[in-house]
């Protein structure tokens, strides 16, 4: 189901998961595109959008999926340009982001995307 709305805001995710919940649903995939990105270019906003997704309820599957110029391997960093032809779509269970978040080990975009595979 398509989301529209302020990912950080205190309406769009809280409602999503407030109804998933009301219906003992579990969040199986949250695609965000690039979003992030731009959450972290405003103030706490990437914050508020972690605290966001925290409310959703998630099991050892929920997925989230974001799409990145940027890819972090075991080698180092994997760069496509703005405007390419083509992100990279990277994994992130959904639980080990919260956790993450939570331990403070996100303060930036390339933390984020670090723990994606």
């Amino acid at each position: 189901m398509p989301l529209v709305g302020d990912f950080a805001g205190i309406k769009a995710i809280r409602a999503v998961a407030a109804y998933a919940r009301e219906h003992q649903a579990v969040v199986g995939a949250f695609y965000t595109s690039n979003v992030e990105q731009y959450l972290f270019r405003q103030r706490d906003d990437w914050s508020r959008f972690y605290s966001n997704v925290a409310l959703l309820p998630t099991d050892a599957s929920s997925t989230l999926t974001r799409s990145s110029h940027l890819a972090f391997e075991p080698g180092g960093i994997r760069l496509r340009p703005y405007g390419g032809p083509s992100y990279f779509m990277l994994l992130c269970p959904i639980q080990t982001l919260v956790k993450v978040y939570r331990d403070g080990g996100i303060r930036s975009y390339e933390d984020a995307l670090r723990i994606s595979r």
